[in-house]
C-alpha cells in the first residue's frame, strides 16, 4: 500500500497543487517525497488517497454517451439573463474543478488497483499498457465523436514524408530527446493525436526530467479533450523550467517567413492558461497568461497571449484591466502568422466591427479563432443569443483541433448544463505507452 499526497502551495487565486509521493498512474505532476518547497512558499496536504500499488497502467473506463456527427443535437436553452461574470464564480469553479481533479486520480488509482498483476515489459523494459483501440480520436465536449481530420492529399503526402525522416532518425537513436520529440510532433500534425501522445509518453518515461515532454503532450491533451491531465503536464512543465533561461522552439510548421515565433516557456504558460480557460478556472487561466506575457519576446507571441489575457478579464469582470492590455496594440504592429488574434484585439479597442472578423475566407484555422474571440465579445458584452449562434457557426466548420473550436464547445456545453462532465472524463485522459502496431 502506498499512500499520495496533495500540496497545496501558496494561497488564493495563486496557489498550486502538486501530487507527491510515487505517481499516481497516468499522472504525470509529482515530486518526490521530501523534495524542496519551491522558495518562500508554504505547503499543506490537501488530499491523502491510500491505494494499492500495482504497476503503471493505463486505464480506460466505461466510455461516455456517445452522439454521432449529424445525429439529434440535444436540446438547448438560452441562459436566462447575460451577467457581467459568466458562469460560476471563480471560487464555485475553484471547488468543482479540485473536485473533479481529485475525483479523476481516485478513479485512476482504484481502477489501477483492481487491475491485479504486473503488466508485462516490452523489449525496452518500459512498462506496456493497453492501448487506445477506439476508431476516433476524442469525444467533443457536446459528445460527438471525433476521428482525425481528412487532409488535402498534398498536404499529407508531404506530412508523411517529414514523419517518415523522423521516424528514420527516432530508429538510428531511440533514446534521442529532439528525435522523440519530433516523432511525436510530426505524428500528431497528421491528426494522429493518441498516437502523439503515446510516443511523448515514452519520452517522459526516458527524459523525466525534460520540460519538452510535458509541454508536447499537455498540448495534445488539450486536443483531446483531456483538460485535468493536460493541466497536470502543464503544470509540471513549468516547474521544470522555473529560474531557467527560455529557450526557441523550432516551428513544426514554418510561416513564410522561417522565423519562429514562440519559446518553450511561452508554450507551456500559454498552453496551461488555455486548458484553465477551457475548465472556466478563469482566475488560474489568468495566473497562467500573466506568467506567458512576461515570456513572449515578439509582437506575435506577444498578441496570442494577449488575446486570452484579455478575454480571461472580460469574463473576470475585470474591466479597467482588460482594457489595459489593449493600450500597447497597434494596427502597424509587425506580426508574421498570428494575424487572427491581431485582428480581434483590434476589434476589442473599436478599429474593427465585429461582424467583419466573421466573413468566410476559406480559412477555417483562422475563422475558429475569430469567431470564438467574436462570439465571446458578444457573450461577455450581454448578447448571449448571437454569442451561440457564432459558436454553434465556428463548431459547424469541423476544425476540431483548433483551439477556437475547442473553445466554442466549451461555450455551448455551458449554456446547455453539460459542462461540468465535460473535458474531464477519465477515458479521454486515457495516456498509452506504446504506438499502435505497424506506426513504430
Amino acid at each position: 500500500m502506498e499512500t499520495f499526497e496533495r500540496l497545496r502551495f501558496g494561497r488564493g487565486r495563486r496557489a498550486r497543487r502538486v501530487d507527491t509521493g510515487r505517481p499516481l498512474p497516468g499522472s504525470s505532476a509529482t515530486v518526490p517525497i521530501g523534495a524542496d518547497l519551491p522558495p518562500g512558499r508554504r505547503a499543506r496536504i490537501d488530499r491523502v488517497a491510500t491505494v494499492p500499488h500495482r504497476g503503471e497502467r493505463a486505464v480506460h473506463l466505461a466510455r461516455p454517451g456517445v452522439r454521432r456527427r449529424g445525429s439529434a443535437a440535444r436540446p438547448s436553452a438560452a441562459p436566462a439573463a447575460a451577467a457581467r461574470r459568466i458562469g460560476p464564480t471563480p471560487t464555485e469553479e475553484g471547488r468543482m474543478a479540485f473536485t473533479h481533479r481529485t475525483l479523476w486520480l481516485l478513479l485512476v488509482a482504484i481502477a489501477a488497483g483492481c487491475a491485479g498483476g504486473a503488466p508485462p515489459a516490452n523489449d525496452e523494459g518500459a512498462t506496456r499498457v493497453t492501448e487506445w483501440t477506439e476508431d476516433y480520436e476524442a469525444i467533443s465536449l457536446l459528445g460527438e465523436e471525433l476521428r482525425a481530420p481528412v487532409l488535402p492529399e498534398e498536404r499529407r503526402i508531404e506530412l508523411e514524408r517529414q514523419l517518415d525522416e523522423a521516424r528514420a532518425a527516432y530508429e538510428r537513436d531511440p533514446t534521442d530527446a529532439d528525435a522523440i520529440i519530433w516523432l511525436g510532433r510530426r505524428t500528431a500534425y497528421l491528426g494522429r493525436y493518441r498516437e502523439a501522445i503515446a510516443i511523448f509518453t515514452e519520452g517522459i518515461a526516458k527524459h523525466p526530467g525534460d520540460a519538452r515532454m510535458y509541454r508536447h503532450r499537455g498540448h495534445r491533451l488539450i486536443t483531446v479533450r483531456a483538460f485535468d491531465a493536460a493541466i497536470a503536464d502543464l503544470e509540471r512543465a513549468a516547474a521544470l523550467v522555473r529560474g531557467k533561461p527560455d529557450e526557441i522552439e523550432p516551428d513544426g510548421m514554418p510561416n513564410a517567413y522561417g522565423l519562429p515565433t514562440s519559446t518553450l516557456q511561452s508554450n507551456i504558460w500559454y498552453h496551461l492558461g488555455l486548458a484553465y480557460y477551457l475548465t472556466g478556472e478563469f482566475e488560474q487561466a489568468l495566473e497562467a497568461f500573466r506568467a506567458c506575457m512576461e515570456v513572449a519576446t515578439n509582437p506575435d507571441m506577444h498578441v496570442a497571449a494577449a488575446d486570452w489575457l484579455y478575454m480571461t478579464l472580460r469574463r473576470l469582470g475585470r474591466d479597467a484591466e482588460a482594457a489595459a492590455v489593449l493600450e500597447p496594440i497597434t494596427a502597424d504592429m509587425q506580426i508574421l502568422e498570428n494575424h487572427a488574434y491581431h485582428r480581434l484585439l483590434l476589434m476589442y479597442k473599436g478599429e474593427l466591427p465585429p461582424d467583419s472578423l466573421l466573413a468566410d475566407d476559406g480559412d477555417s484555422l483562422q475563422m475558429a479563432t475569430q469567431g470564438y474571440g467574436v462570439g465571446n465579445w458578444y457573450l461577455y458584452n450581454g448578447d448571449p443569443e448571437r454569442a451561440r449562434e457564432i459558436f454553434e457557426r465556428v463548431v459547424s466548420l469541423g476544425n476540431w483541433p483548433a483551439f477556437g473550436h475547442i473553445a466554442a464547445e466549451a461555450e455551448l456545453a455551458r449554456m446547455r448544463g453539460t459542462a461540468t462532465a465535460a473535458g474531464r472524463s477519465a477515458a479521454m485522459a486515457t495516456v498509452p505507452r506504446s504506438r499502435p502496431k505497424g506506426r513504430s
